[in-house]
């Protein structure tokens, strides 16, 4: 492909990759609660304190198991934070309306007991921890799972942002390897892997809740760099053993991918050191109050999170 196909189709293309990155960080996510105080204390000091946004476009309901809940509009997903002795009943009402349920406990044998032939038990599952980082991790892949709103996620909850950032890169890793393998045209796959490459760069970039600046192209060029001496690589192990020609190709598309994908996650982990930051809660008297976030709790000034205590109006 010619350079002047690719300095214009995919530049725009590129563009069109940073713009879709921009509206999948900003899409909006809420979150339901349900403690009941029964559970060990620590399950919901960890659950609660990882559930402090650090964007405005998250809100997280908290309220009280076991008091009667109101009809609060529509939820991307559900979590329950129980023991053995709670009800079933708000996590059943919760899935027959569609909503994904994580009963949230220290131990699977915790959490409460249902019949066996509910027809909404599909929409129920047990994220379980014997530690805080443990039970973080669970938590973080089962809310990917669930709510389709990966990137958004990680923009808002620092605990989702591994496991969201490594799927990408798996991704992005298979999608390389296959056209790396299958050539249609001699020298057509550099540009699309490239250009896979450099939507990894923006993706990952808001994960980490970044925006478009300066910073990203530099970024985009490392990215398209590194390409360039895959490429040259891999040409070398050709030259070599050119009986090796679909392995190589597809095993460089990979593990080029898989390594950038690791520098990205290198470049964005380091600085993203906590920062103080405040959120709005709402009392169970429907007073909105301005108060710190809990210790070790990030965001930005201007766009913080929003935590609703008590039930929601």
């Amino acid at each position: 492909m010619s350079g002047r196909a690719w300095s214009v189709g995919r530049t725009a293309e590129v563009a069109g990759f940073a713009r879709a990155a921009a509206r999948r960080r900003d899409e909006g996510l809420r979150l339901l609660v349900l403690v009941d105080g029964t559970c060990p204390r620590w399950v919901i000091e960890a659950t609660k304190g990882a559930l402090l946004p650090e964007r405005s476009s998250a809100e997280v309901v908290v309220t009280d198991l076991r008091q009667p809940q109101r009809d609060t509009g529509e939820f991307d997903a559900a979590i329950l934070l129980v023991s053995e002795s709670s009800p079933a009943e708000a996590a059943l009402s919760l899935a027959r309306r569609g909503v994904q349920v994580a009963l949230v406990s220290e131990d699977a044998l915790d959490a409460p007991s249902f019949s066996s032939d509910e027809p909404a038990l599909g929409l129920v599952s047990v994220v379980a921890g014997s530690s805080r980082d443990s039970l973080l991790d669970k938590l973080a892949l089962w809310l990917c799972s669930v709510t389709g709103k990966q990137i958004a996620l990680g923009a808002c909850f620092p605990f989702c942002r591994a496991p969201v950032t490594n799927g990408l890169v798996r991704r992005c890793a298979l999608q390389n390897a296959g056209v790396g393998a299958v050539p249609l045209i001699a020298g057509s796959d550099f540009p699309v892997m490239t250009a896979n490459q450099m939507r990894l760069a923006l993706d990952v970039s808001a994960v980490y809740g970044r925006g478009l600046e300066p910073a990203r192209v530099a970024e985009l060029l490392g990215v398209l760099g590194g390409a360039l001496a895959w490429r040259a690589f891999a040409r070398r192990i050709l030259s070599v053993a050119p009986a090796l020609g679909l392995i190589a190709r597809a095993g460089v598309a990979f593990g080029g991918t898989m390594l950038t994908g690791e520098l990205l996650k290198f470049r964005f982990v380091a600085p993203d050191v906590p920062r103080p930051s405040r959120a709005r809660e709402k009392d169970s008297g429907g007073v909105a109050t301005s108060l710190p976030l809990a210790s070790g709790c990030t965001g930005d000034a201007g766009n913080t999170g929003y935590v609703t205590i008590g039930e929601a109006s």
